[in-house]
């Protein structure tokens, strides 16, 4: 059987249009889908806001370390197990085509992994300085996976990084690490 990848979520964490026209989904099934996405968000960040610490912390930058929590796989059983009701309805053949990995990509691994959070601060041009978040998800066979982002120095943060507020006052001692349009080396401590 031939696989093809479907994005299930947009950035916006719902079905997207594609999605919806293929599976013919109705809007009560995407409120359920979308129901336990929030309550998946929910339970890793609050692992996040519960385990986070601070690893190193100086003017240069703040790293923060999310060790794998033990619930992942029963978040993960949970999710998926809404996501083939949703799709299985009527089109359990065409449902096992969609990839899993991209579900898994959007929850970040559902708190299996260990997550490397490293902040620091970039200058702009204009005066401005933005946080810049990077991090690195270890899985527990040693894969990794990066992500960097800026947001603006108070905030907000992307939904998923909302619980950095907690360490936001260890934010503001940091001193600009980077120019603009200097990018941040993936990895760098």
């Amino acid at each position: 059987m031939w696989k093809f990848k479907v994005p299930r979520l947009t950035p916006e964490e719902t079905f997207s249009k594609r999605l919806i026209e293929l599976f013919a989904v109705n809007q009560t099934d995407v409120n359920a889908f979308l129901g336990v996405v929030n309550s998946t968000r929910t339970l890793l960040a609050q692992h996040a806001q519960e385990t986070a610490t601070i690893v190193h912390a100086d003017a240069a930058s703040v790293v923060l370390t999310v060790p794998p929590t033990e619930q992942a796989q029963k978040i993960h059983d949970v999710l998926m197990a809404l996501i083939q009701d949703v799709l299985q309805k009527d089109h359990a053949a065409a449902s096992q085509l969609l990839e899993e990995d991209e579900v898994k990509n959007a929850f970040g691994g559902f708190g299996a992994d260990q997550r490397n959070i490293t902040v620091r601060l970039n200058s702009r041009a204009d005066g401005s300085a933005t946080l810049l978040i990077s991090e690195i998800r270890v899985g527990s066979k040693g894969s990794t996976s990066t992500r960097v982002v800026g947001v603006p120095r108070d905030g907000p943060y992307p939904d998923d990084l909302a619980w950095l507020t907690r360490f936001q006052s260890n934010f503001g001692v940091l001193q600009p690490a980077f120019n603009a349009g200097i990018p941040i080396a993936s990895g760098a401590k």
